[in-house]
């Protein structure tokens, strides 16, 4: 508001005026005129009732000023001592403008760390837009990005990821439940349609969901319940076509591998972590015989393979690969299924892709090649021969990789 003012080129001239021309019936005016700043703050605080004003004209007036403040770091100030929260949070079942303008404002009040533990001292904003998210219809389906974005959001923070996994309660888990239902025929649809096919208003953020709760043990033992089938259903989306769906699909993967007492799910051929994995890093590279030897049928043929392209995506998929190096057992299923040949294969690919766009190197890659050298170096050791001067595992800590 104040820049909108400031725009105006005689606003300043005509304050400076009715002070140096002071007469009798201006006179009043020359408090105004020098509190005028100030005043800028108090009425931003102001607006935020109108949010709460019958009328449903003024409410979206009043968003329509507030949005514009919600990032800026100096209305922040101002709007974190204010009840816009839970006024925003009531609005947002409101008439289709309002609630768009509202789910608009909270998503990005949620960047700012103390309106974010404002949100959750709600204990009613999760539940609302899980029950958004599920029950959509035909009026406020297009909100269903802005739903999603909103509870990934929430969910960086333990308490809302507590909140949504439903924890200490009877029906711990059930929540989630429901939103991966949604989001598997969502992201289903999109594969369908295919990359620009599906819609626009799609529910992509649910994946960063499901990697934030797989932050916390309780969100791994829903995920990976063999009986709820959940991990099954989701692996699929690591090749997704949307690069959102697949970072947050493969955070949630790399987050369940710090249970390292589950690693034998994850090999299973119900989940088969790993032919998903070689099958993203996997390139158009001849191999021999003995590479092939142990690797997985699908990825013999030299056609059909292109590598991940997404630099997020290919550290996640490493990341993978060396938490599941943790126990001797995994290390032998990992060269048994010739992961070596193709890690030999992407690293030169890579060096050569790099060399091609950094001739003088690029300090952003060194954590790709860093990954890719600890994995090798696990998987070529000779751990016969280490049998005879140690005992202990040799695979590298898990806590050498921070969850996220």
């Amino acid at each position: 508001m104040l820049q909108a003012m400031l725009a105006r080129e005689d606003l300043v001239d005509i304050l400076v005026k009715c002070i140096t021309e002071l007469s009798v019936s201006n006179k009043g005016l020359v408090a105004v005129a020098k509190t005028r700043r100030r005043s800028m703050a108090e009425q931003l605080a102001e607006l935020v009732p109108f949010l709460a004003d019958p009328k449903a004209e003024v409410r979206i007036l009043a968003l329509q000023h507030l949005s514009g403040c919600c990032s800026d770091p100096t209305s922040l100030q101002v709007l974190r001592r204010t009840d816009i929260v839970p006024l925003l949070v009531r609005l947002i079942g409101d008439v289709h403008s309002i609630a768009r303008h509202s789910l608009s404002c909270l998503i990005n009040l949620s960047e700012d760390k103390i309106m974010l533990q404002a949100m959750l001292a709600r204990e009613d904003l999760v539940d609302i837009l899980v029950k958004c998210i599920t029950e959509l219809s035909v009026s406020n389906k297009g909100f269903a990005l802005m739903y999603s974005m909103l509870l990934a959001n929430l969910t960086r923070d333990e308490r809302g990821a507590r909140k949504l996994l439903q924890v200490g309660t009877p029906i711990q888990g059930l929540n989630l439940l429901k939103l991966t239902r949604v989001f598997s025929k969502d992201a289903r649809d999109q594969m369908e349609a295919g990359p620009g096919g599906g819609s626009d208003q799609s529910l992509a953020w649910l994946a960063t969901v499901l990697m934030n709760v797989a932050q916390l043990a309780e969100g791994r033992t829903i995920v990976m319940d063999r009986n709820r089938r959940m991990l099954p259903d989701l692996i699929q989306f690591t090749s997704h076509h949307n690069v959102i769906i697949r970072r947050g699909i493969l955070g949630m993967v790399r987050n369940c591998c710090f249970a390292s007492l589950e690693h034998s799910y994850l090999f299973s051929p119900e989940v088969d972590i790993v032919f998903h994995t070689l099958q993203a890093l996997r390139g158009s590279d001849a191999l021999s015989v003995e590479d092939k030897d142990g690797l997985p049928a699908a990825l013999h043929e030299t056609e059909g393979h292109s590598r991940e392209t997404d630099r997020q995506c290919r550290k996640l998929h490493l990341e993978i690969l060396v938490l599941l190096t943790a126990s001797r057992q995994s290390r032998e299923t990992l060269r048994r299924l010739k992961v070596y040949p193709i890690l030999r294969e992407f690293d030169k690919a890579l060096k050569a892709e790099q060399a091609s766009a950094h001739p003088a190197g690029d300090p952003e890659e060194d954590d790709i090649n860093d990954l890719i050298l600890k994995v090798v170096e696990v998987l070529i050791n000779d751990e016969a021969e280490e049998d005879a001067t140690k005992t202990e595992d040799t695979g590298p800590k898990i806590e050498e990789i921070e969850e996220i």
